[in-house]
């Protein structure tokens, strides 16, 4: 709409000014802003220029760039918390933190457990998005507690859930996690074959 306005009789400064507020407009309109309100102020007349700003703009709702993956079980926990438990963005799979809670919602209170429980949601995750555990390509694990002997017992049980060749790891030791009581979180990324 802008571009068909005429500039004719304005003074070099203010056409230049002008000249800006279209470009600037016409830079919000390729990304999607469906309502964009400019503010002009005048003081005097050599900060014209200086005085033109957006002063608010309405983005129209464009696609996201990747598919929000929430299998059944956890579509209550993703509301309440409105997260996704992982997305899809092209053939990779991002995968929020798990902690070890059962199918119940009950956290029970040893690491063990805990961990089993993290890999049995990691792959109901995996499996709505159409892959499975031998498709992760990268874990991160969080543990509150001893962090040497939880290594030492994850990789046990990472060992019965995940053939080789393995994914990279990264194990952090923190103080508390987002659940009470948790001992473990989870994150990971995988690579879907298709």
């Amino acid at each position: 709409m802008l571009k068909n306005l005429t500039i004719q009789g304005i003074g070099v400064r203010h056409r230049r000014a002008l000249e800006d507020l279209v470009a600037a407009v016409d830079h919000l309109d390729r990304g999607g802003f469906g309502k964009i309100v400019v503010g002009v102020g005048v003081k005097t007349r050599t900060n014209f220029r200086k005085m033109i700003t957006i002063v608010g703009a309405r983005r129209n709702p464009m696609p996201k760039p990747f598919t929000a993956i929430v299998p059944p079980s956890l579509k209550a926990t993703s509301e309440t918390y409105q997260f996704a438990p992982a997305v899809r963005i092209g053939n990779q799979i991002l995968i929020s933190g798990i902690v070890g809670v059962d199918a119940e919602g009950r956290l029970p209170p040893d690491f063990r457990s805990q961990a089993k429980n993290v890999f049995t949601t990691l792959e109901a995750i995996l499996n709505e998005s159409g892959a499975t555990l031998d498709d992760v390509a990268s874990l991160n694990s969080y543990h509150v507690g001893d962090l040497h002997s939880q290594l030492r017992e994850l990789v046990d049980i990472k060992a019965t859930r995940i053939r080789p060749p393995h994914p990279i790891w990264t194990g952090v030791g923190v103080t508390q996690l987002g659940v009470p009581g948790a001992l473990l979180e989870i994150s990971a990324v995988a690579v879907a074959r298709d």
